[in-house]
């Protein structure tokens, strides 16, 4: 009989591995880092960061993973006007930025990830990035 209470604690441990996921020390899906990509433009993910780029950087900030469902949230976002990243507040404080806002540039985005594939709508329009 007790042989049988060792065998349990280790199926337990087995089961909760296949099929809860292995997560790292932030909570966020280890299975989603890496490079996304969709035309010329690249999504980077890594363990609960993300930076868009096309030929420049664009944006960055943290994610965080909810079943298939990915948040991200802005952080930050490059200009060049500025030599790199400046924060919400420092852009719409800057003189050269037109008044511009982290509204207009999305702050948030909820995204879709099924396998290979990450859909993010933008104002209005699905963008599928693939994975590399």
């Amino acid at each position: 009989m007790a042989k049988k209470w060792v065998g349990l604690p280790v199926m337990v441990l087995a089961f909760a591995m296949v099929f809860i996921g292995c997560r790292n020390n932030n909570g966020v899906d280890d299975s989603i880092n890496g490079t996304w990509s969709e035309g010329g433009i690249s999504l980077i993910l890594q363990n609960g960061k993300w930076e868009l780029r096309s030929n420049i950087p664009e944006r960055r900030g943290t994610y965080s993973v909810n079943g298939d469902t990915v948040t991200m949230t802005a952080s930050h976002v490059y200009f060049v006007w500025a030599g790199g990243w400046v924060t919400q507040g420092e852009a719409q404080n800057h003189p050269d930025s037109g008044g511009l806002s982290f509204d207009s540039n999305f702050a948030t985005l909820i995204c879709t990830v099924n396998g290979d594939t990450l859909q993010v709508e933008i104002n209005g329009t699905t963008r599928t990035f693939i994975k590399q």
